[in-house]
């Protein structure tokens, strides 16, 4: 199957526009083995809850690719390896990998140190950064 650009453009901009249902969404920060889907529990608390809006999505000009970019504090200390995006009511709309710069995940989380880490600690500011091609 082959999309036109547009077609990959619509489906990132559908992502974003669900996860920014009934407000703004978020993004949680968790640790342990992922989830089967995005609407399944999860056991334990996320390290992270990171909030969304409008201006952490930037679509590329004219590719289909979505830049995520957000900023927030852990709630706890951990290494995530995973991470759900959830509307604005709390339901689940997409699961992706987590970790460090260099790990091949799909977020990538950093503390503000220097260099960076994955590792964050409790009321350390973090970024968590994605960058999706919808190809």
């Amino acid at each position: 199957m082959s999309l036109s650009v547009a077609a990959r453009r619509a489906r990132l901009l559908a992502v974003r526009d669900l996860v920014l249902s009934s407000g703004d969404g978020a993004l949680w920060l968790l640790d342990g083995p992922m989830a089967p889907n995005p609407t399944a529990a999860i056991s334990g608390t996320p390290l992270a809850i990171v909030a969304l809006d409008l201006a952490a999505f930037t679509l590329h000009e004219t590719d289909a690719t979505l830049v995520i970019s957000a900023v927030g504090n852990a709630a706890t200390s951990g290494l995530p390896t995973w991470a759900r995006f959830l509307d604005g009511v709390g339901v689940g709309v997409l699961d992706v990998t987590a970790g460090p710069a260099g790990s091949g995940a799909q977020a990538i989380v950093a503390d503000i140190e220097n260099p960076a880490s994955g590792q964050i600690w409790t009321g350390g500011q973090l970024t968590v950064t994605l960058t999706w091609v919808e190809g």
